[in-house]
């Protein structure tokens, strides 16, 4: 397996957003995106075959994977993001259960936790820096659509933390939140709607999958 020494480049890329930051994605943060899903979904993939990971630790990994998944439906095509995710789960699943690869998977977390967090703080600098200027909306947010954003993209966080889906639909789903995403952002402002997908993602980081987030993410889907 590969080592991650690029993942605290390629990762912030996709912890924030740049459609939230009202930015549009070069080339090279296209390639640093699709870099990042194929390092978390090989990491992902040989946590669960080698139980390397306990607990919340193995729920931080997914949930870190499945950030990097929703984020980078707004930087790169629907193919480079499956070719990415088909490739991390090729190495993966040949990961041998060694030192090696438990190396390599507990180095994936650290990183890929510093730089989720030091991307949430530069989200947070980005928001006070717009609350204390123009809002991005002139019109202000409009709390029924956020409400509408927030419970869908609550669902796509409970399928990607629980699969519930079949791949063909995964691909389905992650476009079309993409398109919600986009819509939030261009009708609320980036400054509005990224305090909501943080919520919807803690709120679905603490619901323990079920017969509850089956129903929630069929419901979402729809």
């Amino acid at each position: 397996m590969r080592r991650i020494s690029n993942l605290l480049i390629a990762l912030p890329i996709l912890a924030m957003p740049l459609a939230a930051a009202g930015l549009r994605p070069a080339f090279a943060e296209g390639v640093a995106a699709q870099e990042a899903v194929q390092i978390l979904t090989r990491a992902r993939i040989a946590d669960q075959r080698c139980q390397i990971l306990q607990g919340a630790e193995h729920e931080e990994l997914a949930r870190y994977t499945a950030r990097a998944e929703a984020a980078a439906s707004q930087q790169i095509s629907m193919e480079a993001a499956k070719s990415a995710v088909v490739a991390g789960a090729a190495e993966g699943s040949a990961a041998t259960c060694d030192a090696t690869t438990r190396s390599d998977v507990s180095e994936t977390l650290v990183a890929a936790r510093q730089a989720v967090k030091a991307a949430d703080s530069g989200q947070m600098r980005l928001s006070r820096e717009q609350s204390g200027g123009q809002p991005d909306n002139a019109g202000g947010a409009e709390t029924g659509q956020l409400e509408f954003y927030a419970g869908q993209v609550k669902a796509y966080y409970l399928e990607r933390k629980c699969r519930h889906l079949s791949a063909e639909q995964d691909m389905r789903y992650w476009k079309a939140i993409g398109h919600i995403h986009q819509a939030a952002v261009a009708r609320n402002g980036a400054s509005a709607v990224a305090p909501v997908m943080r919520r919807a993602e803690t709120s679905a980081t603490a619901t323990a999958c079920g017969g509850e987030t089956l129903v929630a993410v069929k419901a979402g889907f729809a």
